[in-house]
């Protein structure tokens, strides 16, 4: 197999065009007009500057934090004082505010107390809502004494998770009125775990979002006024899943869209048909969408185009679908329907073919059978990573040629 003309690997951040070093922003063109954050070597919580890419971000795999550039979509948190739990509506409980290392780093953390009541010990918060919205209520936990469960509901619905902070484990769930509709747990570092749940609001009005602790899986117990877990950095989002934190104090704060392209005439394309490759960890949900996520796009119009998306169409989970437009209709090579499954840093590792004669698909190493299509002149059209959804990329590579079979089973790999 022919060297790659373009290599970006935010692995090591190491980037090659024609074999030699290049520095990012020499190819890569990257804009976001506001500050987002992202997780460090450690797992730590740092800031980016506005229109400064994420590519420090690291994701949590294989036992080890690994390296990815982080693409993510405008999120707005609609939660006040998203890591000051005192100003929320405390019940049978107590918060010391600022009393434990939180995973920014800082003396942030709040300690959730419960008191001597047979109740639930708890803090909330509403947010409005309207029937049929899509949201996720996530906030980063470390266990003291105490588990803890998350809740979004109001009269008509509910939907809510129990977690063990010693394990990291779910230990049950709520589902009122068929609002639950994903939920999960992710390791931060240093014992804190990120949990979430999403939901689909039921009716219109205020949803409550509720973090309580719990004891051996009971909501409601007496406390025996010392036990505790420790809080920090909740988020409420319209979005079916959790991104980044964003952190508020007396306002609701939005983080703007990340947008990153590689320009016309600086990414391989050739008229007889180019290939990528790219790896990293998608995050998304079944939305039942053609595209729920679009892991890469060269676009000169609607009806001229090369795509590599994720779909969820009717039984589709994860179906992974290359497209090639000219015209006409599109040419689709594409995976089984559930060659992925929805969730939050979801692995892909995929290569394409896009000829001037057919597109074709690998996945994992494995090949898919191509659609014969012509290839749209992309000379004058910018390279799109992640024009939809939540990516974390770890290596992109571009061929201005058309691999064959075998060469994009190897490249998937």
């Amino acid at each position: 197999m022919a060297a790659p003309g373009l290599v970006l690997d935010f692995r090591s951040g190491r980037h090659l065009a024609n074999g030699e070093a290049i520095p990012l922003s020499q190819v890569l063109g990257f804009s976001r007009p506001g500050n987002a954050t992202y997780a460090d070597a450690t797992g730590t919580i740092q800031t980016a500057a506005a229109d400064e890419a994420r590519t420090q971000h690291h994701v949590w795999r294989d036992g080890a934090w690994r390296r990815r550039l982080l693409i993510e979509p405008q999120r707005t948190n609609s939660l006040l004082n998203s890591s000051n739990f005192p100003a929320w509506t405390v019940q049978a409980a107590s918060v010391n505010a600022d009393a434990a290392v939180a995973p920014d780093g800082t003396l942030a953390a709040d300690r959730l107390v419960e008191n001597t009541a047979t109740a639930e010990h708890r803090v909330l918060q509403n947010v409005p809502v309207t029937t049929g919205q899509r949201f996720s209520f996530s906030v980063y936990a470390r266990s003291a004494t105490r588990g803890i469960s998350i809740m979004s509901w109001n009269s008509a619905w509910s939907a809510r998770v129990f977690v063990d902070l010693q394990t990291g484990e779910i230990t049950g769930t709520t589902n009122g009125a068929g609002a639950l509709a994903a939920y999960g747990v992710e390791h931060a570092g240093n014992g804190w775990h990120r949990i979430w749940v999403s939901a689909v609001a039921q009716s219109d009005g205020n949803a409550t979002n509720v973090i309580r602790l719990t004891d051996n899986g009971e909501s409601i117990y007496a406390g025996d006024g010392v036990s505790h877990a420790e809080i920090w950095g909740a988020q409420f989002e319209i979005g079916p899943t959790p991104s980044s934190y964003i952190p508020t104090t007396d306002a609701q704060v939005t983080r703007a869209a990340d947008v990153v392209q590689i320009d016309a005439g600086r990414w391989p394309f050739a008229a007889g048909g180019f290939s990528v490759a790219m790896s990293g960890e998608a995050t998304y949900s079944d939305n039942d969408l053609p595209a729920e996520l679009r892991i890469y796009s060269g676009r000169l119009s609607g009806t001229s185009f090369t795509n590599l998306d994720i779909q969820t169409l009717g039984a589709d989970t994860g179906r992974v679908v290359a497209l090639q437009r000219v015209g006409g209709a599109p040419g689709v090579s594409f995976t089984g329907p559930d060659a992925m499954t929805p969730g939050v840093n979801v692995p892909f590792s995929v290569a394409a073919r896009h000829s001037s004669d057919d597109v074709q698909l690998a996945s994992f190493g494995v090949s898919f059978p191509p659609a014969s299509i012509g290839l749209p002149d992309l000379s004058t059209a910018p390279f799109h990573i992640a024009p939809i959804g939540i990516v974390a990329v770890e290596r992109l590579r571009i061929w201005a040629a058309p691999l064959e079979d075998q060469q994009l089973q190897d490249a998937s790999r």
